[in-house]
């Protein structure tokens, strides 16, 4: 039998205070590289909590995507950007990076972070009714619950903000006034995933 899937809700995951005191991460989950086991890639939870700017992670892409109702203003070098519920915004690491929360307050973002130089990663949110395949040979990994309800065919339901990590298989989720957020990452000829971690960098 293969990995099957796994529900993640986050209050089982521990939450780490970001290095500038202006936010906290909780790491769903993580995979890294078979020889160097570098980090691949990483899907996390990030809390904003005030006004600043974001760590740099060169050769680090972000798909930042919103995971409460916003707006949410971001400064990604000159250009400012505004985010509302299940919008992304993809990003390089390095890119000097600021949230503006002045607007409104506290946020939750989707977090997947990917390593550039071995793999591409794409969050892309859909408001669903019905029944929904997903299967990681299309390289999907994961789905979180933004809003609505949605229910593991034959499993556990997702409460708000829980994240499906996919096994080998698909897996049929029943959805129902459902903003998913599907999480995808799509390795590079040569790279070869090791291990899921939670190690990783500290993001910001």
């Amino acid at each position: 039998m293969g990995t099957p899937p796994r529900v993640i809700r986050p209050d089982e995951l521990a939450s780490e205070p970001w290095a500038n005191g202006a936010g906290r991460t909780k790491v769903i989950h993580a995979q890294t590289e078979a020889h160097s086991n570098a980090l691949l890639w990483r899907i996390s939870i990030a809390e904003i909590t005030r006004t600043a700017p974001f760590s740099t992670f060169p050769g680090l892409d972000r798909a930042f995507t919103l995971a409460t109702g916003g707006p949410l203003s971001l400064a990604v070098g000159d250009t400012k950007h505004v985010l509302t519920l299940g919008q992304t915004l993809t990003f390089a690491g390095e890119s000097p990076t600021k949230a503006d929360l002045r607007a409104a307050g506290t946020q939750l973002v989707l977090n997947l972070m990917t390593r550039r130089l071995a793999c591409q990663g794409t969050t892309t949110a859909h408001l669903l009714n019905g029944e929904i395949i997903l299967d990681p040979a299309t390289g999907a990994i994961s789905a979180t619950v933004l809003s609505g309800y949605a229910t593991v065919h034959g499993g556990p339901s997702l409460p708000a903000l829980a994240t499906l990590i996919l096994g080998e298989g698909a897996t049929i989720l029943q959805t129902r006034n459902c903003l998913l957020a599907v999480s995808s990452v799509q390795m590079h000829p040569k790279t070869k995933p090791y291990a899921n971690a939670a190690a990783s960098p500290d993001p910001t």
